[in-house]
Parts: structure tokens; C-alpha cells; sequence
């Protein structure tokens, strides 16, 4: 059943869940939001940990990390923190070499252009980054680190209004050097059997698993929670429709 608004906080087992009062900040802020890395005294791990603007802000970046992991998306794990009243984001920091141009476009990486569809199922605009730094290579494999600009958000925190609806214009905008150059240029060479296979995973996933995600890790709003399942269904009919070999 899904997990209802008004009960305790808990998106991961207590074991592997970081607890902010054994974090320590060991270096500044990267990216756009306000944060740093942060180092749990207990496990070893590190984290980089992000303060949204709002408890929403940071909902929409943890549930596009979950629809990823989903659809069979290497991301990182993704947690929401309470820091008293306040909700951040941490994000597991993983080992590996960031990659940037055209070395993304290289066949020995796996993981970028076969999963390029499930990027534009979700929206998310900034899945190379500005400098070609939201992906880590992990023994060849492309891992995506940052979902913040995913679904309704932009990276910087802007709702996307009705940029973000039912057909999936990214297929063509993240390719598109004009408006996305870096995105462009990662997925310059993505296939119409790339594509079909990305969109093989956007579509095993059911509504009712779509909807539990969402329902848990969405908007507190039930009626913005509603209207971004529809979306999200809409979505996947839309690449059905235009890629029907994935069926």
C-alpha cells in the first residue's frame, strides 16, 4: 500500500538510511543548490547533501531517482533528510571518473544511449549537466547523478509548467544542439534500437508501481500528486505509440 503523507519519514531500511545528527560537512557546495559532502561517522560513507528550496523541490528530485532505479537505471541512492523542520536531499557518493564530451559518446560505456529514453520519459533536461558532470563511469558503466532537473522541475529549482506534459518532447529537445548542446552531443548517436530498448523500460513499468512511487515520494499536494501520475501514464502511451516494436 502506498505510504500516506502524514506518516513518519522513512524511504529506506533503518540500516543503510543516513541519520543527520552522524554526518559531518568535509567539503562546500557543488552545483547549484546549497549543500556540500558530508561523511557518516558510523558507516564511513559520504554523501553529497543538498537543501532544495522546498520540501517539493527536493520530493520531485528523490521520486525521479526511484522511477530511474524502477525502470533499471543505475543512480545513486537517494535519500530525503530531515534536518529538524527543514528536508534536504543526500545523495550516496560513488567512486568512479567523471566523464565529459565526447568521451560520454565512447561504445565502451554502456548505460547512456540504451537508457536515453527513460531520461526523456522523465524530463529531465539536465541529465549530462553544464559540464558534462552529472554522469561518473563505474567499470564502464555510466551512472546518472544528479535527477534534480527531472518531472516538474527544472535543475535551478523553476517548475516547468506545461513544458512538462503528456508528449515526450525531449526525444527530440535533448538532442536538439540549440536548445540542450551538451545533451545533444552525448546522445548524438542514439539509435532507433537505443530508443526502443530504452523505451522497453519505461514500459514495464506499471501504473499501480508508478503510482506507489509517486503517491510516496511525490508532491504532498494529492491533486498535483494525481495530476503527475496522469502525466507520467500519458507519457508512456505517447512512446508506445511512436515506438511500438517495444510493446
Amino acid at each position: 500500500m502506498p505510504v500516506k503523507k502524514d506518516e513518519p519519514l522513512q524511504v529506506a531500511p533503518k540500516n543503510i538510511h543516513p541519520k543527520w545528527s552522524d554526518l559531518t560537512k568535509i567539503e562546500g557546495q557543488k552545483g547549484s543548490n546549497p549543500g556540500g559532502v558530508y561523511q557518516d561517522s558510523v558507516t564511513g560513507k559520504k554523501y553529497y547533501i543538498k537543501e532544495p528550496a522546498s520540501e517539493d523541490i527536493a520530493r520531485n528530485e528523490v521520486m525521479a531517482a526511484k522511477l530511474y532505479k524502477a525502470a533499471g537505471v543505475d543512480v545513486p541512492n537517494v535519500f530525503l533528510l530531515k534536518d529538524g523542520k527543514r528536508i534536504k536531499v543526500a545523495s550516496e557518493i560513488i567512486d568512479g571518473i567523471q566523464q565529459g564530451g565526447r568521451q560520454l559518446t565512447s561504445d565502451k560505456i554502456q548505460g547512456i544511449r540504451g537508457n536515453f529514453m527513460v531520461d526523456a520519459w522523465l524530463a529531465n533536461w539536465d541529465v549530462v549537466g553544464l559540464f558534462y558532470d552529472n554522469f561518473i563511469i563505474q567499470d564502464s558503466k555510466a551512472i546518472r547523478i544528479d535527477t534534480g532537473g527531472s518531472l516538474r522541475y527544472r535543475a535551478q529549482g523553476g517548475l516547468k509548467g506545461e513544458a512538462f506534459g503528456g508528449k515526450v518532447l525531449e526525444i527530440e529537445s535533448l538532442r536538439d544542439s540549440t536548445i540542450n548542446p551538451q545533451s545533444a552531443e552525448v546522445f548524438a548517436s542514439v539509435t532507433r534500437e537505443d530508443m526502443i530498448a530504452g523505451a522497453r523500460k519505461v514500459l514495464v513499468l506499471g501504473k499501480e508501481q508508478i503510482t506507489e512511487l509517486v503517491e510516496y515520494y511525490g508532491p504532498i499536494d494529492k491533486q498535483e500528486c494525481t495530476s503527475l501520475i496522469n502525466i507520467l501514464v500519458a507519457r508512456q502511451r505517447y512512446i508506445a505509440e511512436r515506438y511500438p516494436e517495444a510493446k
